[in-house]
């Protein structure tokens, strides 16, 4: 019998959810259908819109969760592929929330914490590789504080980037955190 892995099925899951409900919670806000649903259902207190909020995180936890099982079938991975490929590809900042995204839920990723240094002056940025070029270069991305998928493109010399050794989930941290919990994140590698 297959084991199953709460954790890899809730990230892949949310990998498919979340996209989604960003574009549902758009529409909802536009139409502003919220406030009619929580005055036609008498949740207007605050006990009743608190255990709105409790039961749409249950139910959010619960729809990733499964949406996380589906994909991992046969049919459900074809199917997401296909819908990966044709419009969340084009989606700004899709791949490096997904790739994000599926190194939570595998404790790896395609993209590996890097620092690199943008001059001589001793200072350094953090950033992940994104691609190892045939030049002897890599395309670098730098992140912007504390969003992730927002930042700049760099394409440096080998020796200007160092790898570090940290998981996506610290550097995700770090980053999202504005810097706290670098000195986990360089460990005892030095500015070059």
């Amino acid at each position: 019998m297959k084991s199953i892995n709460f954790k890899s099925n809730f990230f892949y899951g949310a990998l498919v959810v979340v996209p989604i409900v960003i574009f549902l919670v758009l529409i909802v806000e536009l139409l502003d259908i919220l406030k009619s649903v929580a005055q036609a259902l008498g949740l207007e207190s605050d006990i009743g819109g608190g255990l709105a909020i409790a039961l749409a995180i249950l139910v959010m936890i619960a729809v990733c969760y499964g949406a996380g099982v589906a994909v991992k079938t046969r049919v459900g991975s074809m199917s997401f592929g296909s819908l990966e490929r044709r419009v969340l590809k084009h989606v700004p900042g899709y791949r490096i929330v997904s790739n994000a995204l599926k190194g939570f839920a595998d404790d790896q990723s395609s993209y590996t914490p890097v620092l690199a240094r943008l001059s001589e002056s001793g200072t350094a940025v953090l950033g992940v590789v994104i691609e190892e070029n045939d030049n002897d270069t890599f395309t670098v991305f730098v992140p912007t504080a504390p969003a992730i998928t927002i930042g700049t493109v760099y394409v440096l010399e080998r020796n200007r980037v160092t790898y570090l050794d940290a998981s996506t989930l610290d550097f995700v941290n770090c980053v999202a955190e504005w810097g706290v919990g670098s000195s986990k994140l360089l460990g005892d590698t030095k500015i070059m």
